[in-house]
């Protein structure tokens, strides 16, 4: 679980600037969805309308292996195609002692990967998987009824599932399972995904696609980019394609890090920065705080909307040899969302960030 330490001191700066990157985008999807060629109710088409219609930048079909004999059938769909969507080709590894979504940028002979699943065998599958230069990410590690109850430990992992308040206990996703791998040493990326099986009827409501949504910081805006994104950890996680995103930047020995970013050789003073980007600074809820969650342990706290747009954090790493990673959260009262006419289940938790590793 996570633990509170005594809250760090910070700075505040008002001034709307932040941390210049390489010059790449932010691009917002969705990693996990499914249509009616597994267990989805809806065709090919108009499930990449509904992401359309979002103003998605990417995304994913991840139907299930199992429900197709492994045979993937939706790669194959004509109509799996877009002049408006980034589309990676994706499928949920599908087993009864877990699940994981194994992403690529295009086909390939999914047999091998099919007879690890028949075995049961995540860590052939994961090695496989880095083979073909593809991510595999577990899912839903904490679900009631699919837990990911393999040893292996991921690269990645979907710590945001669905509605935050739901089936998946996201909660203990992100603040026991995710971080417990993290403190043991292990560098694993987090990613969200809706897991959206049910566009019509009365389930339909619950919750949609993009909820959550994952921001990926992409060189380009191709495939090939996304996918590097994916896997070098740049992602931040919000509850919407609507909602604000914070960038949480941290400059260290004069260089600049964005989430996913790891730095070795560093002692003394590290300043962390954040700002928030899509959205309107008048429209945000006055309770917002940001949290920076520092090796397990409630670093800094601030009410963003009282403060400012931009927040400044300084902290001092003792020696080189001192490990150390942050992640941000955000949280406080999600505005009114809709899907069908119902309002969703969100929780308080209005975005995630991947972390930056100091030291690792």
């Amino acid at each position: 679980m996570l633990k509170v330490s005594a809250l760090a001191s910070f700075s505040l700066s008002l001034v709307a600037t932040s941390f210049p990157l390489s010059a790449g985008v932010w691009l917002k999807g969705d990693l996990h969805a499914h249509s009616n060629y597994s267990d989805g109710d809806s065709s090919v088409p108009f499930v990449l309308d509904q992401a359309k219609k979002l103003g998605f930048n990417y995304f994913v079909l991840t139907d299930h292996d199992s429900k197709m004999d492994g045979e993937m059938r939706h790669w194959y769909d004509l109509d799996y195609r877009s002049n408006d969507l980034i589309l990676l080709y994706g499928v949920e590894w599908t087993t009864s002692k877990g699940h994981a979504n194994i992403f690529s940028t295009g086909v390939y002979d999914y047999s091998k990967l099919w007879e690890t699943n028949r075995q049961k065998d995540p860590r052939s599958a994961m090695n496989e998987v880095e083979s073909l230069g593809g991510i595999f990410s577990v899912n839903h590690p904490n679900n009631i009824f699919l837990k990911w109850k393999y040893s292996e430990i991921p690269t990645h992992v979907e710590v945001w599932n669905g509605s935050f308040n739901g089936l998946s206990q996201n909660g203990d996703a992100i603040g026991e399972t995710w971080e417990s791998w993290l403190q043991s040493g292990h560098k694993v990326f987090p990613v969200g995904g809706s897991d959206k099986h049910n566009y019509k009827g009365p389930f339909a409501a619950d919750f949609s696609i993009g909820n959550p949504t994952t921001w990926v910081y992409a060189e380009e805006t191709n495939s090939v980019a996304v996918l590097e994104g994916i896997k070098l950890g740049h992602t931040i996680m919000t509850y919407s394609p609507e909602a604000p995103r914070p960038d949480f930047t941290i400059s260290a020995n004069g260089i600049n890090l964005k989430v996913g970013d790891s730095l070795a050789d560093v002692s003394g003073k590290i300043e962390i920065k954040v700002s928030l980007s899509n959205i309107e600074w008048e429209s945000l809820a006055s309770n917002t705080k940001i949290e920076i969650i520092k090796n397990g342990q409630l670093f800094a706290k601030v009410n963003i909307k009282e403060q400012g747009p931009v927040v400044t954090i300084f902290d001092n790493v003792l020696n080189k040899d001192e490990k150390n990673y942050y992640r941000l959260e955000m949280k406080g009262k999600p505005a009114e969302k809709t899907v069908n006419g119902r309002t969703t289940d969100f929780g308080d938790l209005l975005a995630l960030t991947s972390p930056i590793f100091i030291n690792w």
